[in-house]
């Protein structure tokens, strides 16, 4: 049995800095031309091991720009860039500048940026580091910089063989603005510096180690610039063998990420599922492991096409002066953010009063035109509206505008401007519902038919319940494994179903979130301010604003409630069902949740 040694390291970046030390002489096309004074070294491909991998036939070749290291002397050696003629073929050579024939020993890499100039070799251990990114144009499609080795004798050939497997990851439904693509092998370290003691050639290659530090688990694609939707996109990456008898790699966690570092949207995806059961990733050093990564995302325009992902969780402030609507009408709010959860209500009713300082997430829709409490010029700085903005409102008070750009808001995050916004009623399309309506209640999935739209639902954690709510389903979402089934999801049902049909532990909503790509939007009751007073509350709403109103003094928004669960709502006061109205006309004086989403195509 081999004896394997591995060492934590720092995360690598996919160019070594050593590697700045190699001379990047371009050869002639004609690849028989020898220049003097210059190494010339035959690599064959070994036991189906190539450079890169065409998506199709799984034949690896080398590219025209491979470099490889060979070791020499006391020290690596870099070759030059392999030219473009040797494109595509499953032999090549490499030039390395001066004579360095004499001295090759134990060795030669490829790619060369997996080990340094100064990195130590000997014929028995092998020191290697797997870079932590790769920029796209290394690794989309049939690209894949396979770490292979060789051994490195005088006057030989080389004859390299392949030392990790290749997972292939087909990325559906990328958003737009997606700078960067975070895969994550939770707990596995994937990156970073490895020892191989007791190496045997083409018998052992790079195995998983199960002490992964924060980092050492993720590579990062960069450089995608994606300034629209893109509906699939193939990224083939090594990772390091699994071990025999163990479940390595059970799941595979694919991100999008916009150029400030914010995640768009994410899945997390069984990388071999048989029978909907996720199974073992058998040890295989020259097979690819393939896996499809649905982005989530919600279809908010039938006409359109227009897909928006959820933000991560409701808007929330911290209220740090209370509103007064006699002598000091202006309340201030600081640190919004979003909160840590889908399913988190922050601020229980009594809180939501505004007559109590902390965190809450019901805001009240304050302007030009809401005389209740808040005069026409004042910044009420917890609510919704701002009398200056960058959108005309779309009201029935001409002058008011609509805080449309909420990029500029949030504590210590930045975000691209115009990412994040209210629910609007689609008056950039034809469509014949609001995007509150559509979004919670009227789409049609992927597949059509009777797919899942939406649920009502309890969270529970043991006996405590943590939230009740509504669970939107993305359109392309799959049930995941380990979830029991649901009832009274599909968008005809919703409207009359309860809280209570699907009681669900806290584990299987965070396979939902995670595995399902779903969102949740709590109950949070709903405030209403009558003529000043603090006095009455609508528990058991789930109510949420959107960007505009029915008249100049009434906001919309999205309400669903329960019988079961309260008999008195805003969306009516003496209910006989539950009830669900994608444009509730309310009073904007009335506290109301926000759910910001974000367009993606």
């Amino acid at each position: 049995m081999k004896k394997y040694l591995f060492i934590i390291a720092a995360a690598a970046t996919c160019l070594l800095a050593a590697c700045s030390k190699e001379k990047d002489q371009i050869l002639s096309e004609e690849s028989n031309v020898h220049l003097p004074g210059w190494t010339y070294i035959s690599a064959q491909s070994g036991n189906d091991t190539k450079a890169s991998v065409d998506g199709t036939t799984s034949v690896f070749t080398w590219n025209g720009g491979d470099q490889i290291a060979v070791y020499s002397g006391s020290s690596y050696h870099f070759s030059a860039n392999l030219n473009g003629s040797y494109n595509g073929q499953t032999s090549a050579e490499f030039a390395f500048e001066g004579d360095i024939d004499a001295g090759r020993k134990f060795f030669a890499v490829y790619p060369a940026s997996l080990v340094s100039a100064d990195s130590d070799a000997n014929e028995s251990e092998l020191v290697l580091r797997l870079p932590a990114s790769y920029p796209l144009s290394q690794v989309q499609w049939n690209r894949a910089p396979l770490p292979m080795i060789a051994t490195n004798a005088p006057g030989g050939g080389l004859d390299f063989k392949i030392i990790c497997p290749i997972v292939r990851i087909m990325v559906k439904s990328i958003p737009k603005d997606t700078e960067t693509i975070k895969i994550t092998f939770p707990g596995k370290k994937v990156q970073g510096e490895f020892v191989m003691s007791g190496f045997t050639l083409g018998e052992d290659g790079i195995e998983a180690d199960d002490s992964a530090e924060d980092g050492d688990d993720t590579i990062t694609i960069t450089d995608l610039n994606l300034t629209g939707w893109v509906k699939e996109m193939e990224i083939t990456v090594p990772v390091p063998m699994g071990s025999a008898g163990a479940q390595e790699y059970f799941y595979v966690v694919v991100g999008a990420y916009d150029s400030y570092g914010n995640k768009i949207s994410s899945i997390t995806t069984p990388l071999k599922v048989v029978d909907g059961v996720p199974t073992t990733w058998v040890p295989g050093r020259k097979a690819a492991r393939k896996v499809t990564a649905r982005l989530p995302y919600f279809k908010s325009n039938g006409k359109t096409n227009r897909k928006v992902v959820f933000a991560p969780g409701n808007l929330v402030a911290t209220l740090t002066k209370k509103a007064n609507s006699d002598s000091d009408p202006l309340g201030e709010a600081t640190n919004f953010r979003f909160a840590e959860h889908p399913y988190d209500a922050l601020g229980d009713c009594d809180a939501n009063k505004l007559s109590a300082l902390g965190d809450f997430d019901l805001f009240s829709w304050v302007g030009a035109s809401a005389t209740y409490d808040y005069p026409a010029d004042s910044y009420s700085k917890y609510g919704i509206i701002y009398p200056v903005s960058s959108r005309d409102a779309y009201l029935g008070n001409a002058v008011e505008k609509i805080k449309y750009n909420w990029a500029d808001i949030f504590n210590g995050v930045t975000y691209p401007a115009g990412t994040w916004r209210l629910p609007n009623n689609d008056r950039e399309g034809s469509d014949t519902a609001n995007e509150w309506n559509r979004l919670a209640n009227s789409r049609t999935p992927e597949g059509g038919g009777s797919s899942y739209v939406s649920a009502k639902s309890t969270i529970k954690d043991g006996d405590e319940v943590i939230a009740r709510g509504l669970i939107l389903f993305p359109d392309n979402y799959q049930h995941p494994y380990g979830v029991k089934a649901l009832v009274n999801y599909t968008r005809s049902a919703m409207p009359a179903s309860h809280w209570a049909d699907n009681i669900i532990t806290l584990e299987e909503w965070n396979l939902l979130e995670t595995v399902g790509g779903c969102t949740y939007l709590p109950v949070t009751s709903a405030r209403s301010r009558n003529s000043g007073s603090n006095t009455a509350y609508y528990y058991g709403d789930a109510a949420y604003w959107s960007d505009y109103s029915l008249s100049g003094t009434h906001g919309a928004a999205m309400v669903t409630n329960d019988v079961d669960y309260s008999t008195v709502s805003l969306t009516s006061t003496s209910l006989t069902s539950s009830t669900f109205n994608g444009a509730k006309s309310t009073d904007r004086r009335n506290g109301c949740a926000v759910r910001l989403i974000r367009d993606i195509d």
